[in-house]
């Protein structure tokens, strides 16, 4: 979960983070698709999609690799990455597949 106030600059900074950390990834955020919800990275063995919902305060993360070591690594850097920012809730009982993101 993501206050509502919150969660569009959350992708927005997630976004220029993606582009920094993966630089051969193709992307498409709100600077390719004007008013685009997200950031999606789409790599030669997979992808990750981080989303803010359009009507509560939640950001959705989807993610997919061909091999489980990518998979597990992938799955390290999202909630590595997310735990960098203070306004994710960790401990709600709104948020949904949560526990699936615990490493």
């Amino acid at each position: 979960m993501c206050p509502d106030d919150k969660k569009i600059a959350v992708i927005d900074d997630l976004a220029k983070k993606f582009r920094t950390d993966f630089p051969n990834a193709q992307f498409t955020d709100s600077s390719i698709i004007l008013g685009d919800d997200g950031v999606r990275a789409d790599f030669a063995d997979g992808m990750m999609i981080f989303r803010y919902s359009q009507n509560g305060p939640y950001i959705t993360v989807k993610f997919e690799a061909k091999d489980r070591a990518v998979f597990d690594a992938r799955k390290k850097y999202i909630v590595d990455t997310l735990r960098i920012y203070p306004d994710i809730i960790w401990d709600s009982q709104l948020g949904v597949n949560q526990d699936f993101l615990r490493l």
